[in-house]
């Protein structure tokens, strides 16, 4: 999603963070890889996240769709997981890991929310609209990829269940309304 951020955000100072956040985004796998090679081996990633990223992949409308799917709805999720896995994992590298990379994650949200406050101001609302349904469809597909992940004995600490996710999501309407993407005054447009 960076790459094609890169190509399709027109703003010269926003390409320039996004550089940035791609080296962050290079230098958090790197670490979860290692981390994971300490273990012993790297599981395949499940059909369901496959199926979400994919998803993610294929839009097509503005380029402020891919800024708030990855750095406002992504980010903002993976701030949510990794503050979980923070409270709940007994292993200290990993809360070790997971603390340091948070940093980076809040900058990318917050370089998210700020730039989609400035930029979704002056996109028109069919096009708004259409970004907003696509990022429910996407988190429909997030869901039903979290559903039967970790059922297994001693698993159920990294669960996340349906009605957290559907918590989440009321968190993210509400920021959906501050950051200019869901207007209140146009509700019937969006259903």
């Amino acid at each position: 999603m960076l790459g094609r951020m890169l190509q399709e955000v027109p703003e010269l100072h926003a390409k320039q963070y996004l550089c940035t956040q791609a080296m962050d985004e290079a230098r958090h796998a790197q670490v979860y890889r290692s981390y994971l090679a300490r273990l012993g081996d790297i599981a395949p990633i499940n059909d369901g996240l496959r199926y979400v990223l994919d998803s993610g992949l294929s839009w097509r409308g503005s380029h402020c769709g891919l800024v708030v799917a990855l750095n406002v709805v992504m980010e903002g999720e993976a701030l949510r997981q990794q503050q979980k896995r923070i409270e709940t994992l007994p292993c200290p590298l990993f809360r070790a890991i997971n603390t340091a990379i948070i940093r980076d994650e809040s900058r990318h949200a917050k370089f998210g929310r700020i730039y989609t406050t400035q930029t979704l101001a002056s996109v028109a609302l069919d096009d708004k609209v259409a970004i907003y349904r696509w990022i429910k469809q996407i988190w429909s597909l997030w869901e039903r990829a979290n559903q039967g992940r970790y059922h297994v004995d001693g698993a159920d600490i990294l669960r996340t269940e349906s009605s957290e996710l559907q918590q989440r999501l009321a968190l993210q309407q509400q920021l959906f309304t501050q950051i200019g993407l869901f207007d209140e005054n146009n509700r019937s447009a969006y259903n």
